[in-house]
């Protein structure tokens, strides 16, 4: 996806390049700006699909390891009816890797969470920033540069942001590992 996002870009700036700053006429550029907004409405769709598709599956994961965990305790629990001593120990153990498996299973989906979030963000930036130089084609030659650096700058920010908050959360999975 990110390369039909980068090849739709470099089309687009080729498309500019050969305009000239040619102003085009109102028809021209609202149907090409709702032709950028339509496809990226698409691609942000099909961005969220996947993300949420991950979400799930990263979900089934966490699920299916405190279904485990609960497993492992309740044996562990059933053992040291026999040896009190002895069972305690091992249910000890037991509940402690089961502990350990759950918080491994709850950071992974975090982790894909925020990576899921993070592709959608990036995915949105872009079509925005698409959408924001169709924007500027329509404007006088004059405002353009000023439009376009504008576009820039927010698309800039949006995946400063993206990062940020996949890092803290990525961090914040990491430290759950840690501390289990």
């Amino acid at each position: 996806m990110k390369t039909t996002i980068h090849l739709a870009c470099a089309i687009l700036a080729a498309l500019s390049l050969t305009a000239c700053n040619e102003q085009k006429s109102a028809a021209e550029a609202q149907s090409d700006i709702a032709k950028t907004q339509q496809q990226a409405s698409k691609e942000v769709a099909e961005a969220q699909k996947k993300a949420t598709d991950k979400i799930a599956e990263a979900q089934q994961a966490a699920e299916a390891a405190r279904a485990r965990a609960a497993a492992d305790v309740a044996k562990a629990d059933t053992e040291a009816s026999k040896d009190i001593a002895k069972a305690r120990a091992e249910a000890g153990a037991t509940a402690q890797d089961a502990h350990k498996d759950l918080a491994s299973a709850q950071a992974s989906t975090m982790k894909t969470e925020a990576q899921s979030h993070y592709d959608v963000a990036i995915t949105k930036a872009d079509a925005d920033y698409a959408v924001a130089k169709q924007s500027c084609k329509a404007m006088p030659s004059n405002q353009q540069d000023a439009c376009e650096k504008q576009a820039d700058a927010n698309r800039d920010l949006a995946k400063t942001q993206a990062k940020q908050a996949l890092d803290t959360a990525q961090n914040s999975a990491q430290q759950m590992e840690k501390t289990h």
